[in-house]
């Protein structure tokens, strides 16, 4: 059975659901676009979008709503400037599930690519090479949810040969 998964706005939306379920919350609990400056009430974690510094990453800007937390998941905005790629990279620890909410972006899995715009979605399985590029003229924004969370020291980017 193949393990790379393009999902589109056609088909695998169960797969998906979870992912939706858990971007609608996000985006009605607040008026703000997302949950961050961490304010706990009751045992739960908000977050203010507003609060978070972005960190520029390779020409992409992330907010990451769950830096420094130990959370058994983690969630990042990532803007994708017009032009700008990810390299090809793997995790040696966590799936992704990419959300795109804007723009167009190329995604390349193991060898196999595809366009993906607003609404898709895209799982990455631990070890698998991925790549994207933003395709658009526009910004392209997408929501990244780590699973278990992210730590840079499990993850592997290859350099471009010369």
């Amino acid at each position: 059975m193949k393990s790379t998964s393009i999902i589109g706005k056609k088909a695998g939306r169960a797969h998906i659901l979870s992912l939706c379920i858990l971007i609608t919350i996000t985006f009605g609990i607040c008026d703000t676009i997302i949950l961050s400056s961490y304010a706990y009430a009751g045992g739960k974690m908000f977050v203010k979008r507003d609060k978070i510094e972005p960190v520029e990453f390779y020409g992409l800007s992330v907010i990451d709503y769950t830096a420094r937390q130990n959370n058994s998941s983690s969630l990042a905005e990532v803007t994708v400037p017009s032009g700008v790629s990810h390299k090809l990279s793997w995790s040696n620890r966590s799936d992704k599930y990419y959300y795109i909410v804007r723009g167009n972006v190329l995604f390349t899995i193991d060898g196999e690519s595809c366009e993906l715009s607003a609404g898709d979605a895209c799982i990455i399985r631990k070890g698998e090479r991925f790549a994207y590029k933003n395709t658009g003229s526009d910004d392209a924004v997408l929501i990244l949810v780590h699973t278990p969370n992210f730590l840079l020291e499990d993850e592997v980017f290859e350099e471009p040969e010369k």
